[in-house]
This record gives C-alpha cells, sequence and structure tokens, in this order.
C-alpha cells in the first residue's frame, strides 16, 4: 500500500536497464541506472548543514545517533536515493506526518527513530481533490532525525 492509499503498479521497460554500480544492503542489491531508463532520481536536499554532514559521515551519524540508527539511517538513504519518486519508498513504514499542510512524511530508522522529510517542491504535486500526489513527488527535503513523532 502506498502513502495514497493506492496498490502498488509494476512497471516494465521497453528496453533493457544496465546495472551501473552496486552496493551492500542485507546482501548484494544492484542499483539500476537510472538514467539508462530515462527516469529521473528523487533529488534529495537538507534543512541544516549539520544533518546533511550527519547523513554523508557514517561515522558522525554512529557518534550522534549508534551504530544502529546510523547503519538505519545508511540503508534508507540508499533507498532514497534510487527511488525516482517519494511513493517508491515501501520501507521504513512511510505515512504522513500529520503536519497542518500534509506535506510531511515519516520514515522509521528504528522503533523509536524517525526521518522526517518534506515535500520539496515549489509547486507542490496534487491530484484532483488537492491531496499530494506522492507518485509525482520527485525532490524531497530531509528536516530532521528524531526519537518523537
Amino acid at each position: 500500500m502506498s502513502l495514497d492509499g493506492s496498490s502498488a503498479e509494476t512497471v516494465q521497460y521497453q528496453r533493457p536497464v544496465r546495472c551501473d554500480e552496486a552496493f551492500i544492503r542485507h546482501g548484494l542489491v544492484c542499483r539500476l541506472s537510472l538514467e539508462s531508463a530515462n527516469l529521473r532520481r528523487l533529488e534529495i536536499a537538507f534543512a541544516t548543514q549539520e544533518l546533511r554532514h550527519l547523513c554523508e559521515d557514517e561515522a558522525a551519524a554512529q557518534a550522534a545517533f549508534g551504530v544502529r540508527v546510523a547503519s538505519r539511517l545508511k540503508a534508507r538513504l540508499a533507498d532514497l536515493d534510487v527511488a525516482t519518486a517519494l511513493s517508491d519508498i515501501a520501507v521504513g513504514r512511510p505515512r504522513p506526518a500529520g503536519s497542518v499542510a500534509g506535506l510531511d512524511v515519516l520514515l522509521d530508522l528504528t522503533r523509536d527513530t524517525r526521518l522526517l522529510l518534506r515535500v520539496n517542491h515549489a509547486k507542490v504535486p496534487r491530484r484532483q481533490d488537492r491531496a499530494v500526489n506522492w507518485a509525482r513527488v520527485s525532490r524531497v527535503q530531509i528536516m530532521r532525525i528524531d526519537a518523537s513523532e
């Protein structure tokens, strides 16, 4: 089930998608070359320089949050890196954060630690009913990592 309540769709590409790099996460996972499939990656921004540093430097994340949370953060960032839209994210129990504007999403890192994302479009993609069209959200900003909803 996706953020908007619809079931996920399987997409087939007309031409082969080559694998240009791989990363280790629960075994070997092949990272698709999104460019070869004519797809764009989810664009990720950071609310602060400090948050960017924590997300880009594993040692800093381990010092701030511990090994377990840092490991989950790395995995979640890898998931975001290969996504083409926010609706592609299926792990971490993605759910609306309950913000007034409805632009925030929570992703679990551990049972008590969450990553807060915000839609980062100048013009937020919306459905006809004015709800956020999560399948068209291709820009997010990481707002914070915390242990409270």
